[in-house]
This record gives C-alpha cells, sequence and structure tokens, in this order.
C-alpha cells in the first residue's frame, strides 16, 4: 500500500512538472517519509504554510511490523514470532529562514504522541514443584504502549519547478512512556504468568522508539499545491 501512494506522488509531481505551473503560489503540500519503510511503517503529513512564511506540519503514521523467527522451532513445532502495530501523531511548528516559502532550510519544535499494540509468541521453561521437572510451554504476551515526545528537528527543503517538494531533516526526541498494560498468558491453558520486565517493540527495534532519548529524521518527497 505504501508503495502505491509513493509511485502515485511521484507520478503526479512528475506530471506537475511537465505543466510548468511554476507562476503559481502554492501554500500546502502532501509528503511522505521514505525512511519509514525501515520500519514497515505508512507514513503520511500534510504542511501549510502561514502568511508569515513559517509553516505547519501535522503527520501521522501506522505501523505493521512482523519479525517472525523461523529458524527458532519450538517444543510443539511452533515458530516464535512478534507482531507490532499501531499509529502515531505528528505536530511540528517550522521557521523557515529563507522566506522563501517552501523552499530552504529551517528549524522546527514537534510533539509527538504513539500508541502501539505488540503481540509475541514464544517458549519457556518453568519448574511446577521440586519434585517435578521443568516443563516446557508455549508463552503468548500482549503488551499495549502509549506515549508522548518532545523535540526539534533542523532540515533543508527543496521545492522543485514549484511543484515536488524533497526534504531532509533530523534531530534529537525525548519519548516518555505514559502507559502500559502487560498480559502474558500460558498459550495452551489461558492461565495468566508474571509478564517480561520489558518496554521494547520489537527485537529490531530500539527501546528509545518508544522510551529515552532518541533520534528523529526523515527523507520526506510530496507534491505542492
Amino acid at each position: 500500500m505504501k508503495h502505491f501512494i509513493i509511485l502515485l506522488l511521484i507520478g503526479t509531481s512528475l506530471s506537475g512538472i511537465a505543466q510548468n505551473s511554476s507562476e503559481v503560489k502554492r501554500h500546502y503540500a502532501i509528503r511522505t517519509n521514505l525512511l519509514s519503510a525501515i520500519y514497515n511503517t505508512l507514513n503520511v503529513s500534510y504542511q501549510k504554510l502561514k502568511p508569515n512564511g513559517n509553516s505547519v506540519v501535522i503527520g501521522a503514521s501506522y505501523m505493521d511490523f512482523n519479525d517472525f523467527d523461523e529458524s527458532s522451532n519450538n517444543y510443539y513445532g511452533n515458530n516464535n514470532y512478534t507482531t507490532v502495530g499501531g499509529v502515531a501523531l505528528t505536530g511540528e511548528y517550522r521557521l523557515h529562514f529563507s522566506g522563501a516559502g517552501f523552499e530552504g532550510g529551517y528549524v522546527g519544535g514537534f510533539g509527538r504522541t504513539m500508541f502501539y499494540e505488540r503481540n509475541a509468541g514464544y517458549q519457556n521453561s518453568i519448574s511446577t514443584s521440586s519434585q517435578m521437572p521443568i516443563e516446557m510451554i508455549d508463552v503468548k504476551e500482549k503488551f499495549n504502549f502509549a506515549s508522548v515526545g518532545v523535540g526539534f528537528v533542523v532540515g533543508y527543503q527543496f521545492a522543485i519547478q514549484n511543484r515536488v517538494t524533497f526534504d531532509f531533516f533530523g534531530g534529537p526526541v525525548f519519548q516518555a512512556l505514559v502507559y502500559q498494560d502487560k498480559v502474558t498468558r500460558n498459550a495452551s491453558t489461558g492461565a495468566r504468568l508474571e509478564s517480561r520486565k520489558i518496554n521494547e517493540l520489537a527485537e529490531n527495534i530500539p527501546d528509545r522508539y518508544i522510551s529515552g532519548y532518541g533520534l528523529r529524521g526523515g527523507i520526506t518527497l510530496g507534491i505542492l499545491f
């Protein structure tokens, strides 16, 4: 789906370049972050140029990340897995240095809210009593996370033929975990087990993505209108 949207943006942008509509004043942009695909995420943002030459950016992203480990078969013949799904909402205000609309360098402050659900399955060993051997069981986890964060970015935005926008940005962010709900159960009996003390979304996604200091960056491609 995200690849279709990216192709649609590129196609529409190239069509606009061919029409050479550079004399028209553009005040809005629709963009997608090309780096979001690293975490299997679809990202779309809307940018509005204000009369004072600065701009407001509102963005939303949806993650659907699967980390299925086919090499880790457990006792019952099932594979370990982790799936992550959720949404993030971002609001940003940019101060543009050039005063030339969308073209030029800028600095921006932003706030971000994220809601994610993590489901995982794996095998664990438990000892039911001192006289019983260790038993291997299938475990299922369902963790819910909510976090809020603030940060700033610096970047440079290009306006190509007054129709295509191409943007590089990066900067620090601090994300605070404000809610978490962890449920761990025996997959066979449904009995509740003690949850692991982890905050990570998945093994390939850094913990600081939802809690702590990190970096926010991107390369966006979009259309001006």
